[in-house]
């Protein structure tokens, strides 16, 4: 979350390809350079498998990077990389992370994050409490004064969704 203030620089930076191991969550990151922080990021998974997703997506909390989780549950190794938008250093800069939404089992719950008062969001993603591959991120939209990310749990067990705002 940034002040309502106009900021002049950004550069995307990239993490160099990671491999998203057949039937596990793999995690990847990519930090901004120094004198910078992330204001958005994501990743993309480079294959076309409708078995390989991505189940978090989020900044680190101090705003120096972005880190992703990426499921696949085929049977053959992928890939993915994990993407930061990074910005020259802002002063009341903030990564505001929502409180966790109970996120049961055969179902898709939505998690959201709100900024202080007086200010904007400029990126935000979500970030889910289990490791199974069976649970993934569907959509991650900014609101008006925050962020939104709605959770689908197809596996068996009840998790957490909760959803950050930059």
């Amino acid at each position: 979350v940034l002040p309502q203030a106009q900021f002049h620089k950004y550069m995307q930076v990239t993490s160099a390809p990671l491999t998203d191991t057949a039937g596990t969550q793999s995690f990847g990151s990519v930090a901004c350079p120094t004198g910078a922080q992330a204001i958005g990021g994501g990743a993309v998974i480079a294959g076309s498998s409708l078995s390989e997703n991505i189940n978090s997506s989020i900044p680190f909390t101090d705003g120096s990077g972005w880190r992703a989780w990426v499921n696949n549950s085929s049977a053959t190794n992928g890939s993915f990389t994990v993407y930061a938008v990074c910005a020259k250093k802002v002063s009341n800069y903030s990564v505001v992370v929502g409180t966790g939404v109970n996120n049961p089992a055969g179902l898709q719950t939505t998690a959201e994050a709100f900024c202080p008062s007086g200010s904007v969001s400029l990126g935000g993603g979500g970030f889910a409490s289990s490791g199974s591959t069976a649970v993934n991120i569907n959509t991650s939209i900014p609101l008006k004064k925050g962020w939104r990310v709605d959770m689908n749990n197809a596996s068996s067990t009840a998790e957490t969704a909760s959803a950050y705002v930059v």
